[in-house]
């Protein structure tokens, strides 16, 4: 019973994007903490290149990014916005578009949680690791290890080529993809 429900929702996904996010629902035992718009700066050392290689990668993730009003609906404790910093290692490659090939980085996360008159609301320690979703399209994951919402699952969704506005490189040889900006992408906690 529970694979033909699975298959009808899969079904019905493809027909309508209101079933998409009826299947979605039925899929997910995850009560979601709160949703924020966000834009992300990114940088690689040494720089991603064709060829997959160690990096260091750094960055920061605020909101709201480019939207008008609060980056986070109708999140707990009054916050309406973030700003974070990141830091990790791993491999990365690119073509030279530029759009990222392979993606295998983890790090650290320190998000600072805001409301509207930027008084600061608290902190949040998270583990994360990236990986390629599909060409041009990476997935950030993580938990938050400590501070406000200890246990919550991390997600930040739409890091993909369409959200990209500005590149610094181009993945080719002599001129390594050293820094992607990005906008309207949302990070999202559940629990």
């Amino acid at each position: 019973m529970r694979r033909s429900v699975a298959a009808l929702a899969s079904a019905l996904a493809v027909a309508s994007p209101l079933a998409l996010g009826v299947a979605t629902l039925a899929h997910s035992s995850a009560a979601q903490l709160l949703s924020c718009a966000v834009s992300s700066a990114e940088s690689f050392s040494p720089g991603v290149q064709m060829a997959s290689s160690s990096q260091d990668v750094s960055g920061s993730i605020t909101g709201p990014g480019i939207t008008a009003g609060p980056a986070c609906g109708a999140a707990p404790d009054g916050i309406t916005g973030l700003d974070a910093t990141f830091t990790g290692k791993g491999a990365a490659s690119c073509l030279p578009d530029p759009a990222l090939q392979t993606v295998g980085l983890n790090g650290s996360m320190t998000i600072t949680w805001k409301k509207a008159d930027a008084a600061t609301v608290g902190t949040s320690g998270i583990t994360w690791t990236a990986r390629q979703v599909e060409l041009g399209s990476v997935d950030l994951a993580g938990t938050v290890t400590s501070g406000l919402f200890k246990g919550a699952t991390l997600s930040v969704a739409g890091l993909s080529a369409d959200a990209v506005v500005r590149v610094a490189g181009g993945c080719a040889p002599g001129s390594p993809l050293t820094s992607v900006r990005t906008t309207d992408t949302y990070l999202r906690l559940t629990h």
